[in-house]
């Protein structure tokens, strides 16, 4: 992001699971702890490594959600230091 002007901004790309609003608890966090269990086998992370990533975890559910609330303001600042507006 330097190169573009903002010299402040680290861009790294991730993705992860979200469910859908109302979904009990208990569901959500079985369901957490099990892609926590694969995330973390060996073959999970060689097959990320061959692309030149690293696969990486939350371990809480909330961490999830400070992390997105994070990247949000982060990139919400971007667009709006940036002057960016859609057409």
């Amino acid at each position: 992001m330097a190169e573009a002007g903002f010299p402040d901004h680290v861009v790294n790309s991730w993705f992860g699971f979200v469910v859908q609003a109302g979904t009990p608890a208990d569901m959500a966090k079985r369901l957490h702890g099990e892609l926590i269990k694969a995330i973390r086998q060996p073959s999970y992370g060689q097959n990320f490594a061959a692309f030149g990533a690293v696969a990486t975890a939350n371990d809480t559910i909330e961490e999830f959600g400070q992390f997105v609330a994070s990247e949000s303001k982060k990139f919400g600042a971007l667009v709006r230091d940036s002057g960016m507006k859609l057409p």
